[in-house]
């Protein structure tokens, strides 16, 4: 085995704020879930943010139900015209190193107390995706990463 490359890196991730940003697909992976399903993984870096997460976006195999299908279509469609790839192609090499936008928006999972980010493709003069902005006391933070508690969260009479 070979570790000689190792160069540490100081700075992990940074949270990207709520807005819409210019973003570069680098990558596609195809891979399954779990439950066999197929989806594709398209790497982005989001100008501005090298560290940034996210940094993926996720598509997911055209559902069957005819309701989600219509979904999954509209949500395509958006991709396809964010990032200026002619609609339908599905030849994903041609999608690395096309531009496009995003909007990002921070939100917490009170379930497993972990900070996320979704990515929605947009054009750039779309009206936002969501307006939303986190509270004071769930700012964001890495995704993956706990949220963990103020020291006003603690009873004052611990006995240390």
């Amino acid at each position: 085995m070979n570790f000689n490359g190792y160069e540490p890196v100081e700075k992990l991730s940074e949270v990207i704020p709520n807005g819409r940003y210019q973003a570069q697909i680098l990558e596609t992976l195809e891979t399954k879930l779990a439950n066999n399903a197929g989806v594709l993984k398209v790497h982005i870096a989001v100008k501005g943010y090298p560290n940034a997460v996210p940094d993926t976006y996720s598509i997911f195999e055209c559902p069957v139900d005819e309701k989600k299908r219509r979904i999954w279509n509209w949500q395509m469609t958006k991709f396809f015209d964010s990032f200026g790839i002619t609609r339908g192609d599905w030849n994903v090499s041609n999608w690395v190193k096309k531009y496009g936008w995003v909007d990002i928006t921070q939100d917490w999972n009170s379930k497993t107390g972990k900070a996320f980010a979704t990515i929605h493709p947009v054009k750039k003069d779309d009206p936002p995706t969501q307006d939303y902005k986190p509270k004071e006391s769930q700012a964001a933070q890495p995704a993956g990463q706990n949220q963990g508690s103020k020291s006003d969260d603690f009873p004052e009479d611990i006995p240390w």
